[in-house]
């Protein structure tokens, strides 16, 4: 049997990571979710705000060796 995942994007496509606010049904999406990677550089700090509502939760933050664009 092979180990399988289902991956799932939590920011829709376009929204803004700044803004970005979990609503009750996403919170309910995310229940048996195992780990959440972040991005970092201060862009997921919405990632804080859940975390204590999820059990068992792992959160990874990659950003180590990843360059930002400047704007």
């Amino acid at each position: 049997m092979k180990d399988k995942a289902d991956v799932q994007l939590i920011l829709p496509p376009g929204a803004s990571p700044h803004t970005f606010e979990f609503t009750p049904r996403k919170v309910t999406e995310l229940q048996n979710a195992k780990i959440i990677f972040a991005i970092g550089h201060s862009l997921d700090s919405w990632v804080n705000k859940i975390k204590d509502s999820l059990d068992n939760i792992n959160i990874v933050t990659i950003d180590t060796n990843i360059q930002l664009r400047q704007s």
